[in-house]
């Protein structure tokens, strides 16, 4: 079985808009770490992938927000593939 965590982004920066994105891309993160810890529950998938796809068409599509694009685009193709 294969991991492929993600590790959280800093919160604490001097720019409040991406203290506010990576916020809500922690919570992503978190739900995507703890559901391959837990043991990848079905129902849990359609959560997980449903939060995924919000970060996707919200603060992923923000100017300033590939980065997080990316990562929200590299757990979704996973998370699928599981």
């Amino acid at each position: 079985m294969e991991y492929q965590f993600e590790a959280e982004w800093d919160e604490n920066t001097d720019i409040e808009w991406w203290n506010k994105g990576r916020r809500e891309l922690n919570v992503a993160i978190r739900q995507y770490n703890e559901w391959q810890i837990e043991g990848k529950d079905e129902q849990e998938k359609k959560r997980l992938l449903a939060r995924i796809e919000y970060g996707i068409q919200t603060y992923g599509q923000r100017d300033g927000g590939s980065t997080w694009l990316e990562v929200l685009q590299r757990m979704k193709k996973y998370v699928e593939e599981q």
